[in-house]
Order: C-alpha cells, then structure tokens, then sequence
C-alpha cells in the first residue's frame, strides 16, 4: 500500500523556532524520518511526502541521507491545506491510499491494525483516538465499528464518542478521494479534506473505524516538542550506550538507573558532572565541571558549562551555557545564556501555564512549562524568563532583565538604571572581622 505523508504546511504556529516542525531533530535524526521508519516497521512500503516548495530540496537531501526511498512533491500555494496537499500528490491516488500527517507520531502497531482492517469488506478506514477529557477536534459518531458520521468540535457534553479522529485515513481507491475533494473545493481549507471524507461517508460508502488507545503525540505547538522528546528519550530509539569516542571523567556520574543515557561521538564530560537518564547528548558536546542533565535532549556541539542543569528540555545545536538553569523549555540553536541567567517553569500558584499564539493565549496544558528560544539569541548575566515566555530569533535579552512578555524577533531588551554615587561617609563598626573570626566555630 502507498502512504502519503503530509509535510507541506508553513509550521507559522511553531514561532519563534525556525524548524521545519517535519525536520526537528531527535536523537539525531529529522522527524519524518522517524516516522516514515516507523511506518516501515508497521509493513507500509511505498511513500510519498508532499512539502512545500521552500523546504522541497531538504525533505529530498534528508530522505536520501537515511536512505528511504519516497516520492517528494510539492503543495503548491494555491492549494490550501490538507485537502490541497492530497491533491498536490492526485497522480499518485491509483488503488488503495493511506493519508498521514508528517507531524503525528504513531506505535507501528497501528499501522499493522490499519493494514489487517484492509483485509475486510470496507471502502476506508478512519482511526479513533480513545480520550479521556475533551479533545477540541473532529469526533467519531459510530455504530459499533462502522463511521457514521464526523462531528468536528462539539460542545465538550454532545460528543458522539470517546473516539478522536487522527489523521492515519485509509482509502479503498485514492481517486475517490480525489473527485471528493475536486467536488468541495469551495469549502473552508481548513475542513475541505474533513469534508470530502464526510461527503464519501454520505455517499453510503462503507468506512470502519480502527480504535486506538496507544502512543500520540503530535507537533502543533512548540510545548508540544517537549512531548515528543519525552516519548523519543523513553522508546527503543534512544540507546543506552556510551560512545568509545567519548571522554567521560572517573569522576563524573552516569546514571542508567532512572531511563537509557546515549553519548555520542566527541562527548567530552568533566568531574563532578551528572547525567541522569534518559538523556540523548549529541555529537562534540562538552558538559562542564558540577553540571546536572536530566530526562532532556542536548543536541550538537553544544556546551553545558560549569554548575549548568538542564532538566525535561530539548537543547539545539551550538548552544552555551555557565551557571544557567534551564528547565521544561525548547531552545533553537547557536543560543547563549549568561552567567547567572534561567529560565522558570513554575507559576506562583502552580497553575496551568499559557502561551500567547497569532495574539491569543493559548492553554499549554503543563503546569510547568519554561521559555521557547529562537536561534541566535543572546541572554545576559542574570537574567530571568518567565514561564511560557517565547524570545524571537536574532534578539538580546540584557542582563538583569526579567523578562514576563514574548519577545519579537531581532529585538534588544534591556533595563535602563539610574546609579546615585556620593560621599562614603560611614564608619567602620569598631568590632573587627579578627574577632568575628575567633567566634566562628
């Protein structure tokens, strides 16, 4: 069967990080190809990505480099989202077709369910995610296992289901879907691919629904980086292996006890620092003298120095740290702390922690939840990001500052002071430190 992976979207909602959601990097490897490794295991052989015409020779470049053979086509402008992307690859909807997003990530399992389900008498399958809570997505209405209908965005007590739909849609014959969406094209590009799926449905076209309740993690918003690497550092993807290229001090603390640790080449660790896993370091990383990582993602020639913790974080390339606290937040690549400088994660209250999106805050679900850090920043001595705070590409943020709004990109932040110098006329109090000394026990 083909597999068509969605990967063409703009990733605007994924500010100020300059990544290709589709091409951050975990554990060293880009996440389409993770996924399209994946899907692979689950028995899908053939596939086709489609992207957008800015990051079409990357997605070829890094398909090749892993060696995965797959078509690359381009969405381009005119055709609006996911309904557009699927047309972008219309030559390809011959026989039957499995529609994915790039950017969700699935146990090979459900690949393998989708794959047996094909076996039966149905003309498409669509998956329902089992939750919990509300979802604000596309509901499932069903009759035992067969789709009646999708209800998107209910009111939270007129949900049809317990069943989410996620995109993994099965399709009999690829150029039913395709006359489908060539007959809604008018609809909102938002819900035109949502929409060609409930006119087939209408058409009494027969569609199953596989229920799953295992992994999902999706990359919609930058928090949702830190899921992902969560899921990447407790998987089998992450080894728990020491590079021989590594130098790890006697005096350093490897800990396997608590999740996997995987040192790459070039790793140079001093003593007295920690790494306690699960812990991915990437190649020529340097962690400095007292150091603490934990449960976090170091990416490439990065330097975690003297007295640093990074805690539940993902770490980009060629970033630099001294006496730094870096805990729950996503930082890019080539970024700077000064000394001194952290990031917190906390609310005084312990309350849910927010993110402003396009203008409007958006609920993170984390209650604990640092600061987002475009490539290029700069962070001065001593000071302080509030949670959920997002600093733009290319900006400074000076010392001392407290800084408790998003920052835009290629912005200086800092503090003005005004400093008052007079006349030293105190005294010396008459008791001397000689004496303080000699009660000192």
């Amino acid at each position: 069967m083909r597999a068509i992976f969605l990967a063409g979207g703009a990733s605007r909602r994924m500010k100020p990080l300059t990544y290709d959601k589709n091409l951050i990097p975990f554990l060293g490897k880009p996440a389409i190809v993770y996924n399209l490794e994946v899907a692979k295991q689950g028995g899908i052989a053939d596939f086709v990505v489609v992207v957008n015409e800015g990051n079409y020779q990357t997605f070829v470049n890094v398909l090749k480099d892993a060696k995965i053979k797959a078509e690359v086509v381009v969405q381009a402008d005119g055709l609006k989202g996911q309904g557009g992307a699927v047309l972008a690859a219309k030559k390809y909807l011959n026989g039957p077709v499995l529609i994915c997003n790039a950017n969700d990530f699935f146990e090979a399992s459900l690949y393998k369910e989708v794959l047996k389900k094909t076996k039966q008498k149905t003309d498409g399958i669509l998956v329902g995610y089992k939750v919990k809570n509300y979802f604000p997505g596309g509901y499932l209405k069903l009759k035992d296992d067969q789709v009646l209908e999708i209800i998107e965005k209910p009111d939270p007590d007129k949900v049809p289901s317990e069943y989410v739909r996620i995109v993994m849609d099965y399709f009999k014959e690829g150029k039913n879907l395709a006359n489908a969406l060539e007959k809604t094209v008018k609809s909102d590009p938002d819900r035109w691919y949502e929409d060609a799926i409930t006119k087939l449905i209408k058409e009494q076209k027969k569609f199953t629904c596989v229920k799953y309740d295992g992994i999902w993690e999706k990359l919609k918003y930058p928090w949702h980086i830190l899921d992902v690497t969560n899921y990447f550092l407790n998987s089998s993807f992450l080894q728990d292996k020491v590079s021989r290229n590594a130098k790890i001090s006697p005096q350093a603390i490897i800990d396997h006890s608590t999740g996997s640790v995987q040192i790459e080449d070039g790793v140079r660790i001093f003593s007295n620092a920690v790494v306690r896993g699960p812990v991915y370091v990437g190649k020529g990383t340097l962690i400095g003298n007292g150091a603490l990582v934990r449960e976090s993602l170091i990416g490439e020639n990065s330097i975690i120095g003297y007295n640093t913790e990074i805690a539940r974080s993902y770490i980009g390339n060629k970033c630099w740290f001294h006496t730094n606290y870096i805990g729950d937040s996503i930082l890019d690549e080539d970024i700077s702390f000064g000394s001194g400088a952290i990031t917190a994660n906390l609310r005084l209250d312990e309350g849910e922690i927010t993110s402003v999106v396009k203008g409007k805050k958006v609920p993170t679900d984390r209650v604990k939840f640092g600061a987002v850090v475009g490539s290029g920043v700069r962070i001065g001595v001593n000071a302080m990001i509030m949670p959920g705070v997002k600093v733009g590409k290319g900006s400074f943020v000076g010392s001392g500052v407290v800084l408790d709004k998003d920052l835009e990109d290629n912005k200086f932040c800092y503090v003005k002071q005004s400093q008052v110098i007079v006349e030293n006329k105190s005294e010396k109090v008459a008791q001397s430190r000689e004496k303080f000394l000699k009660n000192l026990k």
